[in-house]
């Protein structure tokens, strides 16, 4: 036991308590950073998509225009392979928009706006092709300049910009979550670190001041026993000798004798200095 009334043992094991209850918590609040910083990340890796989604649906768009296009010019049905490709391209496209963005009623608005405007604007490429078939290319031509084709497109790419635009926000809203969260992972996994090195360190000095003082009690533990034995062997000689002699030795000479060879009063419980 020391001082405090704590043995070694229960002050390491307190001590390792609170340390692992620390450690627990910073690594929790680590864990809690690093898991927001992954939904910060899948976040952005959403808005990336819709993004993506959303370029490659008008530039399918494009792409049939300009198939059925080079059909009406030119009569060669080959002309018409990516306005086939698009018209199934564009319907899994704005599909998978429309998932993309379930959890925003803005977005979903406006792609409802937009896939009315396709489907418009699909038919009316295929009344031209139709035409062209039929009745020639003058007759196609006039249905195209005719046809109000032209605004639909315009329409639909201001549709388009308009979705593109809020998701440019959210992205950029989400990546400065992103970077935010990931510094505070960082700095959460730092103070871990640290609290666990100074925890190491304070329990290191700790240790090894219990472990001095108990070496130092030790060591005049056996320094008393020394003097003890060796101050017990000189008396025990006098009074030898003077019991030979005949001297005999009153109660007041044997306590002076002890308090002189134990570093006691005789009326004190004999403890190691």
């Amino acid at each position: 036991m020391t001082g405090t009334g704590l043995s070694l043992e229960r002050r390491i094991q307190i001590g390792f308590g609170v340390a692992v209850a620390i450690i627990a918590g910073v690594g929790a609040a680590a864990l809690r950073s690093t898991q927001a910083t992954v939904d910060s990340a899948r976040w952005v890796a959403h808005t990336l998509q819709v993004r993506a989604e959303l370029e490659g649906a008008f530039a399918d768009l494009i792409e049939a225009e300009t198939g059925v296009r080079g059909y009406v010019i030119t009569g060669d049905t080959s002309y018409l392979a990516p306005y086939h490709m698009a018209r199934t391209t564009l319907r899994s496209g704005l599909a998978g928009l429309r998932a993309l963005t379930a959890d925003n009623p803005a977005q979903q608005r406006r792609l409802d706006s937009l896939e009315t405007l396709v489907a418009t604007r699909l038919d009316r490429l295929q009344r031209t092709i139709d035409t062209r078939r039929t009745a020639g290319l003058a007759a196609a031509a006039r249905a195209v300049i005719g046809g109000g084709g032209k605004e639909l497109t315009q329409l639909a790419h201001e549709l388009f910009t308009r979705m593109e635009d809020d998701e440019a926000r959210l992205l950029a809203e989400r990546s400065a979550t992103l970077q935010a969260r990931a510094r505070l992972a960082r700095l959460a996994a730092w103070t871990g670190v640290l609290v666990a090195s100074v925890l190491a360190g304070l329990a290191g000095v700790l240790v090894g001041r219990e472990m001095a003082a108990r070496r130092r009690a030790e060591q005049a533990l056996r320094e008393t026993q020394t003097r003890f034995q060796q101050m017990l062997g000189s008396s025990t000689a006098v009074i030898y000798a003077n019991t030979v002699s005949g001297t005999t030795f009153s109660p007041s000479w044997v306590s002076e004798n002890v308090t002189r060879i134990t570093g006691y009063r005789s009326d004190e419980p004999l403890q190691p200095p």
